[in-house]
């Protein structure tokens, strides 16, 4: 017996002819990733690595590690922290490196460049 409780999550039943039943739960890979049951957990905790100063890269290994995985894949992307951080509106941390001559006082490489 086959069902699918929720968009990432299929559930299969072989029932024996002893009457036995052996349970399966498997997480196949999915469409969109606002179907991933733990969607809401990924944005909430790629949002407070992000207000720790943590970059998408390392967001994405750190989610992975913690058990969290992308629509296709079984590991986050940083594809995906950038497009969860992209829809808040918030850039990335590095974009004022690429638009200011100095930050603190100190040389960016742009704002060197152009000097």
């Amino acid at each position: 017996m086959l069902t699918r409780p929720k968009p990432d999550e299929v559930e299969a039943t072989v029932v024996w002819m002893s009457g036995a039943m052996t349970p399966l739960s498997l997480r196949p890979p999915v469409h969109l990733t606002r179907d991933l049951r733990d969607h809401d957990q990924v944005v909430a905790r790629s949002g407070a690595l992000r207000a720790q100063g943590v970059h998408d890269g390392e967001i994405a290994r750190h989610l992975t590690a913690e058990g969290f995985r992308s629509a296709r894949s079984s590991t986050v992307l940083p594809s995906l922290v950038k497009r969860v951080r992209q829809a808040e509106g918030v850039v990335s941390l590095t974009a004022p490196f690429r638009s200011q001559e100095k930050i603190e006082g100190c040389w960016t490489t742009w704002g060197l460049a152009r000097a």
